[in-house]
C-alpha cells in the first residue's frame, strides 16, 4: 500500500472536527488537514469529506451529562450516516489508551484548539478506526518503527 487516507469525525452540537490523514509510506510523509464546522451541520461535513475512504465518526454515548442534548446528538449521528453512508461509527471506549498522546503528536502534531478538543478527538477516532484494518495497521506500525528509529515522516 502506498497512500494511506483515513477521516475522522467527532460530532458536537457546537463544533464538529474533522480531521482527514494522507499517509505514503513510499515518501514517508503525512499530510493532515484539519477542518471545524460549526453545529450539527451534516451537509457541511459531508462537503469537507468528500470522496475520502475509511470514515470513522466518534459514535454518541450517553454518559449521565446534560441529557437535553441526547436527542439532538442522535439525529445529528443518523443525520452523518446518511449523509456519508460509507462512514463507521466507533465507540471512543479505551480510545486514548490505544492511541496515546505520544501516538497523537508523532503521527498528527499540534491540532487547533475548540471548546471540547474535537480535532484531536477526531483524529485519535481515525487512528482508531485506522489500526483496525490490517492493511492500514501496518502502515501506522511502519511509521511507528521509523519514527523509533530516528526516521520520523515528514508532516504537512
Amino acid at each position: 500500500m502506498t497512500i494511506v487516507h483515513l477521516t475522522g469525525i467527532d460530532p458536537g452540537l457546537v463544533h464538529t472536527g474533522v480531521v482527514k490523514l494522507q499517509l505514503n509510506n513510499l515518501e514517508r510523509t503525512i499530510n493532515v488537514t484539519s477542518v471545524v464546522v460549526l453545529g450539527p451541520d451534516a451537509a457541511a461535513v459531508k462537503s469537507v469529506v468528500g470522496q475520502a475512504p475509511n470514515v470513522f465518526v466518534e459514535k454518541y454515548e450517553d454518559r449521565g451529562t446534560s441529557f437535553s442534548t441526547h436527542g439532538e446528538m442522535r439525529a445529528f449521528e443518523r443525520d452523518l450516516t446518511a449523509a456519508i453512508p460509507r462512514a463507521q461509527l466507533l465507540s471512543n471506549t479505551g480510545v486514548k489508551k490505544v492511541v496515546t498522546e505520544t501516538m497523537l503528536d508523532v503521527i498528527v502534531g499540534k491540532l487547533p484548539t475548540t471548546n471540547h478538543q474535537d480535532l484531536e478527538s477526531a483524529a485519535r477516532i481515525a487512528l482508531y478506526g485506522g489500526l483496525k484494518i490490517p492493511e492500514i495497521n501496518s502502515v501506522l506500525y511502519h511509521l511507528a518503527i521509523d519514527h523509533l528509529a530516528g526516521r520520523s515522516w515528514a508532516r504537512s
